[in-house]
């Protein structure tokens, strides 16, 4: 009798991004847990700029059928429930609706679908971020219910690009970069490039060296025309000939309107999450004074890109990834009894970016380590996650050896790195500020984005559509 187990408690999970996907294995054996995804696959977004130029690659490799490996494979274990459907409302602390999307390829003729309710003990939102490319807005890439429908949008780029001369980047951070990266790999000389960014320079908030070396390998190429820095885009110029085409690489943004309703003061104007220093969902902007009455869930949480943290970390896999044992922490203190975890008060920046196969960096904090293996880590790190996922023979155990050398990692940069030369930095409270201030300078970007002037966006819309 005294040995008895606690109840499990229901945990749902919104959204089967990175964040939610990884937090679901953490907490696989601890709760009944619900997870609700209107898409019915899951997709490496990190691969976009290669599955851009390679559609087999996103086919066969960049995407996970979430039925399939869930409620078939059980790769998340027997305690794990899939529903595909959107969430439309946070109704309270323990309810939410939602509308069933299987069957849709988009939100079309959701409207005459009925709402569902869901009930929760411990509820967690990790819906990501939406990467737009030439989409109209946040809404239209994220209201992509299925496989087949995202294949045929990337197959449109594919195919733009393809028959494009002259191919126009626009947007000068880690994915313009590499996506123009993969279409110099692919196409050569057979096209010219051009790139604008309304920066300074190339990877604004990433260490100078590395945007030096990116720079001097694209304007050394024959056919790179122009690298526009501290300049707009100008819809004028776009796509005024067939042969041309302006691929839109600035177009990071966040859709969460179940937050309109009963949580609308938990989001900032992107439409990110307010958490406090537990990851609990909060009215309070982590950015900002203190107001008067707070007001915070205690069994509501927000993770993954989809959240702003008093950290202003950078959203990569190193950093989730990193900020999960804090969560997993959380909810089971708050489930089953125990003390909370607070969230690190900066965590480093560690990145990879390549600019070609075999260029790239490593980037931890201000330093950044030329390697010509970037593209291969960055390759491994994704087939290991896909292999778990597809629950192919090899996954667990690439799973767990990639688990010993990452946490092998985090010890070392943590608390046994004394040779690096950025050590010393990272020991006093003063340099995890400027750490925060760095990481900060690098989301500055994406605030400073879409690379429009005031009113161009819409008329670079009517361009398009005449």
């Amino acid at each position: 009798m005294g040995n008895s187990q606690p109840q499990r408690k229901k945990l749902v999970i919104i959204g089967g991004s990175f964040a939610g996907l990884l937090i679901l294995d953490k907490v696989k054996e601890d709760f009944d847990i619900t997870l609700i995804e209107k898409k019915d696959h899951f997709e490496w977004i990190c691969s976009l700029p290669h599955s851009m130029v390679d559609l087999d690659y996103f086919e066969n490799e960049a995407t996970v059928d979430l039925k399939q490996c869930i409620s078939v494979d059980r790769v998340f274990g027997p305690n794990v429930e899939y529903l595909q459907g959107m969430v439309t409302e946070i109704a309270d602390d323990h309810s939410l609706k939602y509308k069933p999307t299987e069957g849709l390829d988009s939100d079309q003729g959701l409207q005459d679908i009925e709402e569902e309710t869901c009930q929760f003990d411990l509820l967690i939102i990790c819906t990501g971020s939406v990467y737009k490319i030439n989409e109209k807005s946040a809404k239209d890439a994220a209201t992509i219910f299925s496989i087949k429908e995202r294949t045929r949008l990337i197959k449109k780029y594919h195919d733009r690009i393809d028959s494009a001369k002259e191919i126009r980047v626009v947007g000068g951070g880690s994915t313009g970069v590499e996506s123009l990266g993969e279409i110099i790999n692919k196409y050569g000389d057979e096209k010219e490039y051009s790139m604008i960014t309304n920066q300074d320079r190339l990877l604004h908030g990433f260490p100078e060296g590395l945007s030096r070396r990116a720079s001097d390998y694209f304007t050394g190429k024959r056919t790179f025309k122009d690298l526009h820095l501290n300049q707009y885009f100008s819809p004028e110029n776009n796509e005024s000939e067939d042969h041309n085409f302006s691929l839109m690489c600035a177009g990071i943004d966040y859709y969460t309107p179940f937050m309109n309703f009963n949580f609308k003061d938990c989001v900032d104007q992107r439409r990110r999450i307010f958490v406090n220093q537990y990851f609990q969902v909060t009215n309070q902007d982590p950015t900002q004074q203190e107001i008067v009455h707070p007001k915070t869930y205690d069994n509501i949480f927000c993770y993954g890109d989809a959240c702003l943290s008093c950290m202003q970390e950078v959203k990569n896999v190193p950093a989730i990834r990193e900020t999960s044992y804090t969560v997993k922490k959380n909810l089971l203190a708050i489930a089953y009894g125990g003390k909370l975890t607070k969230m690190s008060y900066a965590v480093d920046q560690v990145a990879a970016v390549y600019y070609s196969k075999w260029r790239g960096s490593l980037v931890l904090n201000d330093l950044a380590i030329p390697n010509c293996a970037t593209l291969l880590a960055k390759k491994s790190i994704e087939k290991t996650f896909m292999s778990k996922f597809k629950n192919k023979c090899c996954g667990k155990f690439r799973f767990c050896i990639y688990n010993y050398q990452v946490n092998f990692s985090s010890c070392y940069l943590n608390t046994c790195c004394c040779c690096c030369p950025c050590s010393k930095r990272r020991r006093y409270k003063e340099r995890r500020a400027a750490l925060r201030a760095l990481i900060a300078q690098h989301n500055s970007e994406e605030e400073k984005y879409p690379l429009f002037k005031d009113g161009q966006e819409e008329r670079m819309i009517e361009l398009k559509s005449k």
